[in-house]
């Protein structure tokens, strides 16, 4: 998670936390995850979780590849075996986010069809100390 493009700097949290907010989530759902190996090193993947409101929807999270492996088509072979999960369980749509720095990923995301929607802005405001 430290090099995936965020508006804030990466602030890493303990396992146990990230074990309860992320694997414990009753949404996720792991069998639809894509997962990339080069041999036995874990080298990508793509997260996948039930939108709560749409029954025949779901989430496509963070899709990452490790940086010595990025620029040679994983990430869109493991959005690909979402979408190819997708189809065999009827799902009709999925939903993803991606940084607006990151115009590798924007280009896979518009490449596999998906449409731009309103956007969120977000705001930063640095306070100074009074004297």
């Amino acid at each position: 998670m430290a090099d995936v493009p965020m508006p804030e700097p990466y602030t890493p949290i303990p396992y146990e936390q990230w074990l309860s907010f992320d694997m414990k989530d009753p949404g996720l759902l792991p069998e639809a995850y894509a997962i990339a190996k080069d041999g036995a090193k874990y080298i990508g993947l793509s997260t996948v979780r039930r939108l709560d409101k749409e029954p025949h929807g779901f989430h496509q999270l963070l899709t990452g590849v490790r940086n010595d492996y990025r620029g040679k088509g994983i990430a869109y072979a493991m959005k690909l075996k979402v979408i190819e999960y997708a189809q065999k369980n009827g799902i009709q749509r999925i939903k993803t986010e991606n940084a607006t720095t990151n115009a590798p990923m924007l280009a896979i995301n518009i490449k596999l069809g998906f449409k731009r929607q309103v956007g969120w802005i977000a705001f930063s405001k640095t306070l100074t100390q009074s004297p």
